[in-house]
């Protein structure tokens, strides 16, 4: 059994605003098609600048303890076979 691909959709407007109504629209469409499918909003998301940008992001210090939702999109983002930002 093959695996499914996995779309990531994630949303940077209001939510319940136009430019999610269609995110979800195409996520929808992509899970119709047998994708696994997830949408973020960020609007519920605390997202800070960091400090310093590495060539790995992982093992970049700045990322360590950070007080913010980026260590729980991440994961999200390096799972993904493909992303749609809206």
């Amino acid at each position: 059994m093959t695996e499914k691909i996995y779309i990531l959709g994630v949303n940077g407007g209001r939510k319940e605003g136009h430019t999610s109504k269609l995110l979800l629209s195409s996520i929808r469409e992509a899970e119709k098609l047998g994708a696994q499918v997830k949408m973020i909003e960020l609007a519920d998301s605390k997202i800070l600048p960091i400090a310093k940008v590495s060539e790995n992001p992982e093992l970049d210090a700045s990322f360590d303890g950070a007080a913010d939702n980026m260590k729980e999109l991440y994961p999200e983002i390096l799972k993904a076979d493909g992303i749609i930002f809206a």
